[in-house]
């Protein structure tokens, strides 16, 4: 298994633009820190595999180039 650890600044700027892109579309999440997990995959070319509303949200709005897992079922 890889440990993935934010690259620096950058991502957490990253981050805090999908945070504020996703308020605009009124999607309110819990925590800023799907944001960052969400910023670490995209940089990283990972696919995510959670079971998070706020994740499933970020995965839904198409601002991240972000994939869930085949066949996970984000959000349930």
């Amino acid at each position: 298994m890889t440990f993935l650890e934010p690259s620096g600044v950058e991502l957490y700027l990253r981050a805090a633009e999908l945070l504020r892109r996703l308020r605009e579309k009124d999607r309110t999440l819990r925590s800023s820190a799907d944001c960052i997990i969400a910023s670490i995959a995209e940089e990283a070319g990972c696919r995510l595999l959670a079971r998070d509303r706020d994740l499933a949200a970020i995965l839904a709005s198409g601002l991240t180039k972000v994939r869930s897992w085949p066949g996970a079922a984000a959000g349930s």
